[in-house]
């Protein structure tokens, strides 16, 4: 299994979980 594929899963979850949980602080400190 190439370790460059890999990587650039993690580092697409890794990106999605910190747009996720910047848009859920977001939406907390606005209500």
């Amino acid at each position: 299994m190439p370790s460059r594929c890999m990587l650039k899963i993690h580092l697409t979850m890794s990106i999605l979980h910190c747009t996720r949980y910047i848009a859920f602080t977001t939406i907390k400190l606005k209500l």
